[in-house]
């Protein structure tokens, strides 16, 4: 298979959010840039120069209508772990089949469904005080680590004694596996059933849950999700109305400064090739 070089990468992933957004504004769904992409449309007006990934987030209404309802494409397609059980996350993405991704730190198994992506977050609404929130994404965080230790590869972890603890819960896991207490699959479920605890609360903030990166610092008031645009690349794409406190929070009040140089790496461990 060739590889795909950086700003191949970079096109085939402007292309799928480009198809994307198209859909959604047709069609009534209401979709943001987030995290590092919606930073690189801000500071850059378009991709932060060392990153590689694009990734959009919907409220949970428009994230399902986004996946039932995306159209039928050649090489577009949408997955998620209801989709495909072998998807290992509790978010979705858009894929260009064309293509696969090699990720270096996912059991092989993991990795056959995986291609060049633009990655998909549902917006849940959380509690609505920060005691509460902050045992919520403590449950959130213990879902993550636990889905980390049944798809990660050995070998993983940071520093030689979390190397040691992550390998010893990743051959914990997978005697559980072993003796069929609990599959993969089975926990990615459930952090999608996690993600989704308060959406039939009375509460004014939500984030992005489906994930245990960020934590906390994913919540907004759901009043601060209005659509502007914004330039990202060639063309303008929706970010939210309150994108300034929602950038100051994942990335600091000073997030339009660059970060020192020994900083600016991608966070991402994987190789992209053609089929």
């Amino acid at each position: 298979m060739k590889e795909i070089s950086l700003e191949e990468l970079k096109k085939l992933e402007l292309d799928i959010l480009t198809f994307v957004a198209d859909f959604c504004d047709r069609n009534g769904i209401v979709y943001y840039l987030c995290g590092g992409t919606m930073l690189g449309a801000l500071r850059h007006n378009g991709f932060i120069p060392w990153d590689d990934d694009i990734d959009i987030m919907l409220m949970r209404k428009d994230y399902e209508r986004l996946i039932s309802e995306f159209p039928k494409h050649d090489y577009y397609k949408v997955i998620d772990n209801r989709i495909d059980n072998n998807y290992p996350f509790a978010f979705a993405t858009v894929n260009d089949i064309r293509t696969y991704k090699k990720e270096n730190k996912l059991r092989k198994r993991y990795t056959k469904c995986l291609c060049v992506n633009v990655d998909v977050f549902p917006i849940d609404t959380v509690p609505s005080n920060d005691k509460d929130i902050n045992c919520f994404f403590d449950m959130v965080a213990r879902q993550g680590n636990k889905l980390k230790c049944a798809i990660d590869r050995y070998g993983q972890g940071v520093g030689i004694w979390g190397i040691i603890r992550k390998n010893i819960a990743i051959f914990i896991f997978r005697c559980m596996e072993l003796l069929r207490f609990q599959k993969p699959e089975d926990i990615v479920e459930q952090f999608r059933i996690i993600a989704q605890s308060y959406n039939e609360e009375d509460s004014p903030y939500c984030g992005i849950t489906s994930i245990a990166h960020y934590g906390a610092k994913e919540v907004n008031p759901k009043e601060n999700y209005g659509v502007v645009k914004h330039q990202f690349e060639d063309k303008e794409f929706n970010i939210i109305s309150g994108y300034d406190r929602y950038l100051s929070q994942l990335y600091g009040n000073d997030y339009m400064s660059l970060p020192p140089e020994e900083k600016r790496r991608t966070h991402h461990v994987s190789n992209c090739f053609w089929r």
